[in-house]
């Protein structure tokens, strides 16, 4: 029996899905471990990003391809605040800067958002600014650039990037 075709056909089914996996990019990375402050603010996005069917740009020129802004599509920030509660980071949401307190740390987020045969988020990007406003670690997940996914939403891709965080 030859086997041959078999393993042609595995290995391509292989090489498709393994493709359709989101990318996990750290965009800047801080230059000592992450020490939180005993309360992480997560800046609540009250917008999601839309670019067209069929463009998979890369993170780093996403904003040229923006063709609609709608009011948010997932409530991330709570996805975020429960992640980051599972790695014992204390959050609380806001709705804008100043309800936060000025000497503490937090997060902000940004979501594309594209249309196949549903609705799914080509890129988020998740920021992590120090208590002077300066981002210090930012990550990106980002669906294949090549058209292949598997349909990247908010609950696959918050964990990943928080564990990233978390890490760090």
């Amino acid at each position: 029996m030859n086997l041959r075709p078999f393993w042609l056909f595995f290995s391509f089914i292989s090489i498709a899905l393994g493709s359709c996996q989101s990318k996990l990019i750290t965009v800047k990375s801080p230059e000592s471990k992450l020490k939180p402050t005993e309360i992480i603010y997560i800046l609540k996005n009250p917008e999601s990003k839309i670019i067209p069917v069929g463009i998979y740009p890369p993170y780093k020129r996403i904003e040229e391809y923006v063709i609609a802004i709608q009011p948010a599509i997932y409530p991330i920030e709570a996805a975020i605040s429960k992640e980051l509660s599972k790695h014992n980071w204390n959050s609380v949401v806001v709705e804008r800067i100043d309800e936060k307190s000025p000497d503490s740390d937090y997060i902000t987020y940004t979501d594309y958002w594209a249309w196949d045969f549903k609705k799914y988020m080509h890129l988020l990007v998740i920021n992590y600014h120090d208590a002077d406003n300066k981002i210090v670690y930012s990550i990106v997940s980002q669906g294949n650039t090549a058209g292949m996914h598997n349909y990247p939403n908010p609950e696959k891709q918050v964990p990943l990037l928080i564990n990233k965080l978390t890490e760090q």
